[in-house]
């Protein structure tokens, strides 16, 4: 069967979004590195539970990671308020999240939305494409605090960067990510920028050669997580073809996110029972 497995529960933490921290970075702060704590504080309850089901070694790199993927937020946005009117290129994201369900004896697929609730054994798929040639980074975290990058994948051959109105699905062609055991609050993070992010290429690299201890987790994450750059809007896309693991095939819209420059992140999330 054409199945990759995908971990289990992602990240969560209480408080304000990472989102509303980096307006105030940008807003109230005199620069955006004294915001920094203020962001990391919101990922609190995520850091902990990395660090009580893995090493401190395992902790400090997701650490990194949501660091680079909330000051790049919040870098963009600054980017994107300097250069408007300037010589700024428009960027937009087109993002899909979808679920294989059994149907009887065949199967079909639905769109997933925030929230919804899945369970383990279940299949899932990312599909993104965007305006112009962009550097994307997919990467997920389950509820254990346990990373996976999805996009890119040096081994794999899936490099960066994407070439413009190109659809990229995650995993490719009629593979699927099989949710396993770990169950709880699952994200998707999704970035896309104008420009390479060698922070995350540089955490990517080293997220890739992890091996997740047998050593069974203590603790969960609960609480969602939703980063996010870019507007949503309301537009027709050109469809996506979506293949099951036998090869049917159906076409989906995809929904748009806009940036008038700097770039734009996305994040996805559902519950896994």
């Amino acid at each position: 069967m054409q199945t990759r497995n995908m971990g289990s529960r992602l990240l969560g933490r209480a408080g304000l979004p990472l989102q509303t921290c980096a307006a105030l970075a940008l807003a109230g702060c005199a620069s955006l590195g004294a915001a920094l704590p203020a962001l990391m504080d919101m990922a609190d309850n995520l850091m902990d539970t990395t660090a009580k089901n893995y090493s401190p070694e395992y902790s400090k790199l997701i650490e990194k990671l949501m660091l680079a993927l909330s000051t790049t937020a919040a870098a963009a946005t600054a980017s994107g308020h300097a250069k408007a009117g300037a010589d700024a290129e428009a960027l937009e994201l087109q993002v899909g999240f979808w679920r294989q369900v059994a149907d009887g004896a065949s199967t079909r697929i639905e769109a997933l939305d925030d929230g919804d609730v899945l369970y383990t054994g279940d299949k899932i798929k990312l599909s993104f494409r965007c305006s112009t040639s962009a550097h994307v980074y997919v990467v997920g975290i389950d509820g254990t605090g346990w990373a996976t990058p999805m996009f890119p994948i040096a081994a794999s051959g899936l490099r960066n960067p994407v070439r413009a109105d190109v659809d990229h699905m995650v995993p490719d062609e009629s593979w699927w990510f099989e949710l396993d055991e770990y169950t709880g609050i699952e994200h998707v993070f999704v970035l896309a920028s104008p420009e390479p992010k060698p922070e995350l290429d540089e955490v990517f690299s080293r997220l890739e050669g992890q091996t997740r201890p047998s050593t069974e987790p203590t603790q969960h994450v609960e609480q969602r997580v939703v980063l996010e750059r870019g507007f949503r809007v309301t537009k027709d896309t050109a469809e996506v073809t979506v293949s099951t693991e036998s090869g049917q095939k159906q076409e989906f819209d995809l929904a748009a996110y806009f940036s008038s420059a700097g770039g734009v992140e996305v994040t996805r999330w559902f519950e896994h029972r």
